[in-house]
């Protein structure tokens, strides 16, 4: 979509999949980062800011968009030619001007020999991969068919600055490694100081989540928490078994109504690590905990979402979520499947050693 509204043709898109295997954090030898691998100085030159708190060399939509300029800028400089344009992005436009000079043609088989073997071999990969993806059943791969746009796996959400991530994962009953997942440009768990910030969060989840928001005083964002109370519980039970008075609550609670939605905002120093009854979940229900990493994982004949996510004591939903999946639909023996998964920890199925 981002390179049809910028003038490219849309199967040079295609050149992610060379560049990074469609990972935002891809992160090369050369400092290269991202879905599109800029380099500092060409993310700079392209609008992608690189901060203490951001590196929109990781963002969907930003570094797309800026790929996707850059490559039109190639193409115009090279007089409309996507070949010599493609090769450039990847070895640079003054080791293409050179090779022009020398080949003494603006062709870019004429000037293959004058170029390095990396992009001798780059352009090729890319083309190669364009005919696949075109025409797959041909070379002998099989269509998987996404149920929902990636667009309508999250909302989009602006939040003052300075918000802890952690935060916004217990407003919407998610985890912070799914955050991050949605959120690959931010480079700390909290969004950056002295700005408003447009952060993605699971879909369906805004409205709640807003509404929290806006209980939390001015600057206390960052060390604010969410947890679950009890029906019919009041302030007095919550202050009593979080270390907190009432009067702090009501504060941080801006005089909500609490017992509304069963949540009340807390700061993170009287959050308690020992979850209440009523709070307490198996583990195969359970978001992924703080401290969990996202792992790849090859499905087996006859797993569905809900299998592997029992398999790996994370959530069906969240695993589902991580990969535009519905939890019953059957997957495609050796697709690979992001699961939450706690640091260290083993598929129950398997033996631990």
């Amino acid at each position: 979509k981002i390179f049809r509204e910028e003038g490219v043709p849309e199967d040079i898109a295609w050149l992610g999949q060379i560049e990074s295997a469609w990972r935002p954090q891809a992160y090369s030898s050369a400092a290269a980062s991202g879905l599109w691998q800029f380099i500092p100085s060409t993310g700079a030159r392209f609008g992608l800011r690189q901060t203490a708190w951001v590196d929109e060399r990781n963002s969907f939509e930003k570094a797309t968009r800026a790929s996707a300029r850059y490559l039109k800028w190639l193409a115009s400089r090279y007089n409309g030619n996507w070949e010599l344009a493609i090769g450039a992005y990847n070895t640079g436009e003054g080791n293409i001007d050179r090779a022009i000079a020398r080949a003494g043609s603006a062709d870019f088989w004429r000037i293959y020999p004058y170029i390095a073997q990396e992009t001798r071999n780059y352009v090729p990969n890319i083309l190669a991969t364009i005919l696949i993806a075109k025409n797959p059943q041909t070379y002998g791969f099989r269509v998987a068919q996404r149920d929902t746009p990636v667009e309508s796996t999250y909302d989009i959400v602006r939040v003052p600055n300075a918000t802890s991530l952690q935060f916004i994962a217990d407003a919407t009953d998610t985890s912070t490694d799914y955050l991050r997942s949605l959120n690959p440009e931010l480079r700390r768990d909290v969004t950056p100081r002295g700005e408003a910030y447009d952060v993605r969060v699971p879909a369906g989840k805004s409205k709640l989540f807003v509404a929290l928001l806006r209980r939390v005083p001015s600057g206390s964002r960052e060390s604010a928490r969410v947890i679950r109370v009890a029906p019919n519980e009041n302030l007095a039970s919550v202050a009593a078994r979080t270390g907190t008075t009432v009067a702090q609550l009501q504060v941080w609670n801006g005089g909500a109504d609490t017992a509304a939605d069963g949540r009340v905002v807390v700061p993170a120093r009287n959050v308690r690590q020992a979850a209440m009854p009523y709070e307490r979940r198996s583990a195969g229900n359970s978001p992924a905990a703080a401290g969990s990493s996202l792992v790849r994982v090859k499905a087996s004949a006859g797993d569905t979402i809900a299998k592997i996510a029992a398999r790996y004591n994370a959530s069906a939903d969240e695993v589902a979520r991580l990969n535009s999946v519905a939890v019953d639909e059957p997957l495609e023996q050796g697709r690979e499947i992001t699961v939450p998964s706690r640091t260290g920890a083993a598929p129950s199925s398997r033996r631990r050693r």
